[in-house]
């Protein structure tokens, strides 16, 4: 792979620069990840919930689904309170002194 990019992976030096490599790379990587998640991970799991389906029809077995959880509420009023105090922060941090406190 270091032939095919070797006038932009090398300095003026002639040495090899990695860094500019995996920044080069970077970009088939993240059309993979991509096209799994985006598109095979969905498929599969519509897939399986099919074929589980059709094993309920032919066996003629009632699905059980587990009651709602109670806790839901709960969870979204947390994620709430703790975006807000993101965003809190990040709008007025420097304001209240937190960049001196991190540094």
């Amino acid at each position: 792979m270091t032939a095919v990019f070797e006038d932009q992976l090398t300095l003026s030096t002639g040495e090899i620069e990695i860094g500019a490599f995996y920044n080069y790379m970077i970009i088939p990587i993240c059309f993979a990840t991509l096209s799994v998640v985006v598109v095979l991970r969905p498929l599969y799991i519509i897939s399986i919930c099919d074929l589980y389906s059709d094993y309920l029809e032919e066996n003629k077995e009632k699905v059980e689904l587990p009651d709602n959880p109670t806790k839901g509420r709960s969870a979204l009023i947390t994620f709430v309170i703790l975006m807000m105090l993101l965003i809190f922060l990040s709008s007025f941090g420097l304001d209240i002194g937190l960049g001196q406190f991190l540094e």
